[in-house]
């Protein structure tokens, strides 16, 4: 008879995959669409992947220097650098006094697991976070697991289908020192003023799919204002629905978005373009009068 695992009683481990991308991969509708993926993808519904990036990994297989022992504890300094330097700017007075600091990290679920661990030792009065809603699902329980009650807020107004910082500000004056807040810089949803043409073809096949989703409703007649579409940069943005909107697509057209609404923009392209913009239409008609 084999002896039992002294680890027989650890209970499983939550997966980190969103419950959202599981119930869409088990899901055999044709039409089927996922619109939250983080990452740009392409008009054939691929990841897009940089020429900068295809030309870095031929320059690192082929570089004779390359140094292949362990790295640093901390991790490898030159890419903590640019990484702060990207991050504040390079001639940021807080990079000139020495005031800042990173860690090279596996991902950035093991950034926020060490970000967890710190806050745990040296800030103990803290013990809520407040998470923005796009994130909580995949990094509220990394929080959860280490004891902190988490909260979501939401920056995005319903009412005046825009973006409003202020209410980021509200949560902070509000909780103050007593609790964390986690905003997530989201750098794919930002443009470059003056990007390569590879990114620069991208950046306007974006832009045209909006336009696109925001004339196709426009056309179907879908009740209420979609200026806000084209107003928003980037490639993720809300498509301004309400809580009943969103869950109208996602149990009955089979088009799966995050509660909130914001989605990925380059996830929606000509085979499903117009399935997307006709089940919003249907949504928005069938739950009319539920707010």
């Amino acid at each position: 008879m084999p002896t039992l695992s002294v680890f027989v009683d650890v209970p499983l481990a939550r997966k980190l995959e969103g419950s959202l991308l599981k119930t869409y991969k088990r899901d055999n509708f044709p039409n089927k669409a996922f619109l939250a993926y983080r990452v740009c993808m392409t008009s054939e519904g691929q990841p897009w992947v940089s020429l900068v990036v295809c030309k870095t990994r031929l320059l690192v297989a082929q570089d004779p220097s390359l140094n292949y022992e362990y790295l640093p504890t901390m991790g490898m300094k030159s890419f903590i650098q640019a990484s702060l330097e990207l991050l504040f700017g390079k001639h940021s007075q807080a990079i000139v006094e020495n005031r800042v600091g990173g860690v090279h990290t596996v991902g950035d679920s093991g950034a926020v697991q060490i970000g967890v661990q710190f806050l745990k030792a040296w800030h103990k009065d803290a013990q809520v976070v407040y998470i923005i809603s796009s994130q909580k699902e995949m990094h509220g329980l990394i929080f959860q697991d280490m004891g902190f009650t988490v909260y979501e807020y939401c920056i995005w107004d319903p009412k005046r289908l825009c973006m409003d910082s202020k209410m980021f500000l509200d949560v902070v004056q509000v909780e103050g020192p007593r609790s964390e807040l986690l905003p997530r810089p989201h750098l794919q949803s930002c443009f470059l003023s003056s990007p390569p043409p590879n990114l620069q073809e991208v950046v306007e096949n974006i832009m045209l799919i909006k336009e696109k989703v925001k004339e196709k409703l426009r056309l179907l007649g879908t009740p209420g204002s979609w200026d806000h579409i084209t107003e928003q940069s980037g490639t993720h943005g809300y498509l301004g629905l309400n809580f009943q909107q969103v869950e109208y697509l996602v149990k009955k057209k089979h088009i799966y978005i995050p509660q909130n609404g914001r989605i990925n923009f380059s996830c929606i392209n000509a085979n499903n373009i117009d399935y997307i913009t006709q089940s919003i239409n249907e949504a928005v008609l069938a739950t009319k009068g539920s707010e």
